[in-house]
Protein backbone atom coordinates (compact mmCIF):
# COMPACT_ATOMS: atom_id res chain seq x y z
CA UNK A 1 0.00 0.00 0.00
CA UNK A 2 3.16 2.41 0.71
CA UNK A 3 4.38 2.02 -2.82
CA UNK A 4 0.99 2.27 -4.46
CA UNK A 5 0.40 5.60 -2.53
CA UNK A 6 3.69 6.72 -3.87
CA UNK A 7 2.95 5.50 -7.43
CA UNK A 8 -0.27 7.95 -6.98
CA UNK A 9 1.72 10.75 -5.22
CA UNK A 10 4.36 10.56 -8.50
CA UNK A 11 1.55 9.93 -10.68
CA UNK A 12 -0.06 13.09 -9.37
CA UNK A 13 3.34 15.27 -9.79
CA UNK A 14 3.55 14.24 -13.27
CA UNK A 15 -0.10 14.76 -14.85
CA UNK A 16 0.60 18.46 -14.86
CA UNK A 17 3.76 17.66 -17.34
CA UNK A 18 1.90 15.41 -19.70
CA UNK A 19 -1.19 17.33 -20.06
CA UNK A 20 0.70 20.46 -20.82
CA UNK A 21 2.76 18.14 -23.07
CA UNK A 22 -0.30 16.97 -25.10
CA UNK A 23 -1.17 19.33 -27.25
CA UNK A 24 2.13 18.97 -28.28
CA UNK A 25 1.45 15.39 -28.89
CA UNK A 26 -1.52 15.72 -30.77
CA UNK A 27 0.22 18.57 -33.23
CA UNK A 28 3.14 15.80 -34.09
CA UNK A 29 0.56 13.38 -34.36
CA UNK A 30 -1.34 15.51 -36.93
CA UNK A 31 2.26 16.57 -38.51
CA UNK A 32 2.53 12.80 -39.28
CA UNK A 33 -0.42 12.21 -40.54
CA UNK A 34 0.17 14.78 -42.94
CA UNK A 35 3.18 13.07 -43.82
CA UNK A 36 2.25 9.71 -44.22
CA UNK A 37 0.87 10.10 -47.88
CA UNK A 38 4.81 11.12 -48.75
CA UNK A 39 6.12 8.91 -47.05
CA UNK A 40 4.33 6.10 -48.53
CA UNK A 41 4.90 7.61 -52.21
CA UNK A 42 8.91 7.63 -51.00
CA UNK A 43 8.50 3.70 -50.00
CA UNK A 44 7.00 2.98 -53.30
CA UNK A 45 9.42 4.90 -55.17
CA UNK A 46 12.26 2.88 -52.64
CA UNK A 47 10.34 -0.08 -53.84
CA UNK A 48 10.13 0.39 -57.18
CA UNK A 49 13.92 1.22 -57.97
CA UNK A 50 15.47 -1.14 -55.34
CA UNK A 51 15.79 -3.36 -58.71
CA UNK A 52 17.45 -1.11 -60.22
CA UNK A 53 19.63 -0.26 -57.37
CA UNK A 54 20.54 -3.96 -56.65
CA UNK A 55 21.59 -4.35 -60.56
CA UNK A 56 23.37 -1.61 -61.09
CA UNK A 57 25.53 -2.25 -57.86
CA UNK A 58 25.37 -6.53 -59.15
CA UNK A 59 27.60 -4.65 -62.46
CA UNK A 60 29.60 -2.66 -60.27
CA UNK A 61 30.51 -5.35 -58.89
CA UNK A 62 30.87 -7.19 -62.30
CA UNK A 63 33.39 -4.68 -63.46
CA UNK A 64 35.46 -4.16 -60.79
CA UNK A 65 38.39 -6.52 -61.39
CA UNK A 66 37.84 -4.86 -64.91
CA UNK A 67 38.67 -1.65 -63.48
CA UNK A 68 41.18 -2.90 -60.97
CA UNK A 69 43.32 -4.28 -64.42
CA UNK A 70 42.81 -0.87 -66.29
CA UNK A 71 44.57 0.80 -63.50
CA UNK A 72 48.36 0.16 -64.53
CA UNK A 73 47.27 1.75 -67.74
CA UNK A 74 45.52 4.51 -66.79
CA UNK A 75 48.62 5.18 -64.71
CA UNK A 76 50.71 4.70 -67.31
CA UNK A 77 48.77 6.95 -70.16
CA UNK A 78 49.08 9.68 -67.50
CA UNK A 79 52.87 9.03 -66.81
CA UNK A 80 53.10 9.29 -70.87
CA UNK A 81 50.58 12.41 -70.82
CA UNK A 82 53.12 14.37 -68.49
CA UNK A 83 56.09 13.31 -70.66
CA UNK A 84 54.92 14.82 -73.90
CA UNK A 85 53.28 17.62 -72.46
CA UNK A 86 56.51 19.78 -72.46
CA UNK A 87 56.61 18.64 -76.32
CA UNK A 88 53.27 19.72 -76.52
CA UNK A 89 53.40 22.99 -75.03
CA UNK A 90 56.12 23.61 -77.24
CA UNK A 91 54.81 22.33 -80.68
CA UNK A 92 51.47 24.79 -79.75
CA UNK A 93 54.07 28.00 -79.49
CA UNK A 94 55.88 26.64 -82.39
CA UNK A 95 52.44 26.68 -84.01
CA UNK A 96 50.85 30.31 -82.63
CA UNK A 97 54.47 31.76 -83.62
CA UNK A 98 54.20 30.07 -87.68
CA UNK A 99 50.33 31.27 -87.97
CA UNK A 100 51.56 34.80 -86.71
CA UNK A 101 53.56 34.30 -89.37
CA UNK A 102 51.20 33.43 -91.49
CA UNK A 103 48.99 36.22 -90.80
CA UNK A 104 51.68 38.99 -91.47
CA UNK A 105 52.33 36.94 -95.23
Amino acid sequence: LADQSELLADQSELQPDVAELQPDFAELLADLACLQPDLSGVLADVTRVQPDVAGVLADLARVQPDLAGLQPDVAGVLADLARVQPDLAELLADQSELLADQSEL
